[in-house]
């Protein structure tokens, strides 16, 4: 792992991502080394040379910025933060630097509150300062499972469906592993914690009384077993976040060589997917009609996360969708 120290000249950007009205990021860059993460397409990060996921950049005054700013009054009563909207607050390096936990004692001192985007099962660690601070967590969680070839979806791109409740044939076959076991995981989040160590961090902190979302993304047509994910959710879950992939900022051409080894007839859905806004936008209404079946068997209140068709960061492309 490559690790830089740098000043950032500021500590709180504006957002207009619908959770939060401030982002806040303690470190550029994440050795999870996620091949579709978005951060990907950060101008700093384009301009790096080495390997996405062999770095992290630490902003060595992120503390100092944040109370200064914090004094300024540039946040008001009700407004929030969102920790970790480009990088991953709760990564390695944060056992080390506590730079995260920094920002949670800050904001608590000033009493502010923050909603936390993290996968990392670290988080466990502060979970009373984030009850003190009366703070949310979404917790993001994915199974990267191969459909069967022989589902509808892969037949016709003008009739596809996403098929959660079909069984696949990859799980009995052993080809692949469910969850984030096998290739694909290795492929597609080559250090990330795996299922079972983020489902277990969840049960710890829905047991601390912490105020727990759950996010399932990014949602990888062909991939993404929703259905089996909310079957595992630990009790005292009460809302989840589904987050459809961005194939214009998600780094399509690096997932696509992985899933080509792997789950060609994913690629082969995706891109049927894609082929034009008509088509995209009928998969995404199946999506969620599908989405809200499954979900009469566990009622969970549900959001979903929508890119617009071909549309790179733009946040009125981007809101939540409250169902």
């Amino acid at each position: 792992m490559i690790v830089h120290t740098f000043y950032a000249s500021k500590a709180l950007s504006k957002t207009g991502i619908d959770i939060a009205d401030f982002v806040i990021n303690p470190y550029r860059g994440c050795t999870y080394g996620c091949v579709y993460c978005y951060a990907q397409q950060n101008k700093n990060i384009k301009k790096r040379k080495e390997k996405w996921g062999s770095f992290v950049d630490v902003k060595i005054n992120i503390l100092n910025l944040l109370q200064e700013e914090l004094r300024s009054g540039i946040m008001d009563v009700s407004q929030r933060v969102l920790i970790g909207s480009v990088t991953e607050p709760y990564q390695p390096i944060e056992k080390d630097m506590r730079f995260t936990r920094g920002i949670l004692h800050t904001l608590n001192d000033f009493g502010k509150s923050a909603v936390i985007l993290t996968r990392s099962p670290l988080i466990c660690e502060d979970a009373e300062l984030i009850i003190k601070g009366g703070h949310t967590v979404f917790f993001t969680l994915n199974t990267f499972t191969p459909l069967d070839p022989e589902n509808p979806a892969f037949q016709n791109g003008n009739e596809c469906t996403i098929g959660l409740e079909q069984k696949q044939k990859s799980r009995s076959s052993g080809r692949c592993l469910t969850g984030f076991a096998g290739r694909i995981k290795e492929g597609l989040e080559p250090a990330g914690p795996s299922l079972d160590q983020r489902l277990d961090a969840v049960a710890r902190l829905v047991a601390s009384t912490a105020d727990v979302r759950i996010h399932i993304g990014p949602v990888i047509p062909g991939l993404t077993d929703c259905e089996m994910l909310f079957a595992k959710l630990p009790p005292g879950c009460t809302e989840v976040a589904l987050e459809l992939y961005n194939f214009k900022m998600g780094s399509w051409p690096c997932v696509r060589t992985v899933l080509e080894r792997e789950a060609p007839q994913a690629v082969k859905l995706c891109e049927e997917i894609t082929a034009s806004p008509e088509i995209y936008e009928g998969y995404c209404r199946r999506f969620r009609d599908e989405i809200a079946t499954i979900n009469r068997k566990y009622g969970y209140s549900l959001r979903f996360f929508i890119p617009q068709f071909d549309a790179y960061f733009d946040n009125e492309a981007y809101h939540y969708e409250v169902s």
